[in-house]
């Protein structure tokens, strides 16, 4: 004999609202970590541009020169003496530390030059200068 159950037997179904709550925690989560990944020593300058420029794989340090000559050491304002302070601290046992220089496209050629000339005589024997990429630099003789 059969009998029967006052069961109502429903259909199975997705929640849909807890997924996309997960779903946007993801992705907030994501975006946090993509963005702690990216490490931005130096200050914000306007960088000239160079259609051959190449990432250097290991950056220590960044020293910017901004448009007015000011000079900083890891987003902290220097002058030439404090600059050698910093770059003897931040070398100390470590022979090979490389210095990444950041000059804005506005600032004296001889200023960003002289901070080059002074990273090397503190010892410093990696030094690249950061640019930003382009299709097409200004070439001698051509019009601006």
């Amino acid at each position: 004999m059969k009998m029967s159950t006052a069961r109502v037997r429903k259909k199975a179904r997705i929640e849909i609202i807890p997924l996309i709550d997960i779903i946007f925690f993801l992705l907030a989560t994501f975006i946090l970590v993509s963005m702690a990944m990216v490490k931005n020593l130096g200050m914000l300058v306007q960088l000239p541009g160079a259609a051959t420029a190449t990432k250097m794989e290991t950056v220590n340090v960044a020293v910017s020169v901004n448009a007015e000559g000011q000079i900083y050491f890891n987003k902290e304002a220097v002058d030439l003496a404090g600059l050698e302070e910093r770059v003897k601290m931040a070398k100390g046992n470590n022979i090979e530390l490389a210095v990444e220089l950041q000059g804005d496209k506005n600032a004296r050629y001889e200023m960003v030059l002289g901070v080059f000339d002074k990273l090397r005589r503190f010892g410093v024997k990696q030094v690249s200068i950061k640019t930003s990429p382009v299709e097409r630099v200004w070439e001698p003789g051509a019009a601006k």
